[in-house]
């Protein structure tokens, strides 16, 4: 049933830039199904796209998922050729999260290639940045726990303050009943 939604958003997102990402999702269905050169189509597909959009994000993301299949299907030296071209568009882009996924395929990729020295190199970057990225996570999560820290001492000071309100009327209110009171006992006391 994705593929066909995916195929409704095909036809939705014709001639936008974002079409390259219904491709991806289209792709990524047939890799889930193993049906490989369908999904490297559409993987090429959302390349060839995001290439005549100018978008390199949708590129790396296309040259990501092509090396995944060449993987799968055991061309190592052509899964190789992609990821490092996606790697560099990633690195342009300063893009974490792609990067997080291609070194961790070139991890694999050279490993399946016995080089195990690069291998270990894109392990270790591999982990420098699912670090860099948990750090993001953490300073966000920190950002909204002091944002939702502020708002509730706001509330608290705007909720203490309309109580001092409430009972500075309260005040007045007790200094006009004793201010009226007074003036009709004199004017009592008066007639």
């Amino acid at each position: 049933s994705a593929l066909y939604y995916f195929k409704k958003a095909e036809q939705a997102f014709q001639s936008t830039v974002d079409i390259s990402s219904v491709y991806i999702d289209i792709g990524k269905v047939y890799e889930l199904k193993k049906e490989y050169p369908i999904a490297q189509r559409y993987h090429q597909q959302a390349y060839d796209s995001a290439v005549a959009m100018d978008s390199k994000l949708y590129e790396a993301k296309a040259l990501k998922n092509l090396a995944g299949i060449f993987l799968l299907t055991g061309n190592n030296k052509k899964a190789l050729q992609y990821y490092l071209k996606a790697e560099q568009l990633a690195k342009d882009m300063n893009s974490t999260s792609e990067l997080r996924d291609i070194y961790q395929g070139l991890a694999v990729n050279y490993s399946k290639l016995s080089d195990y020295a690069k291998a270990y190199k894109y392990q270790n970057l591999l982990l420098a940045v699912k670090d860099t990225i948990y750090n993001k996570e953490i300073d966000i999560k920190l950002s909204n726990y002091e944002f939702n820290f502020e708002i509730e001492k706001k509330q608290g000071q705007i909720t203490l303050l309309e109580k001092e309100n409430a009972i500075e009327e309260i005040n007045i209110k007790q200094q006009r009943f004793a201010k009226n009171a007074f003036l009709a006992g004199f004017g009592l006391i008066l007639i």
